[in-house]
């Protein structure tokens, strides 16, 4: 699990306008990333 402060690992993923995004593309500005679980379903 990741806390408050500490250093996410490099990841990809989709972007909202069709392309893929990299955290290593954000690294030196600020940045929320926010995840949840029920996405693209019927749920």
């Amino acid at each position: 699990m990741i806390k408050t402060g500490e250093r996410i690992p490099n990841f990809t993923l989709a972007s909202t306008v069709g392309s893929d995004m990299s955290i290593a593309e954000l690294k030196g500005k600020k940045a929320i990333v926010y995840f949840y679980p029920k996405d693209n379903t019927p749920g």
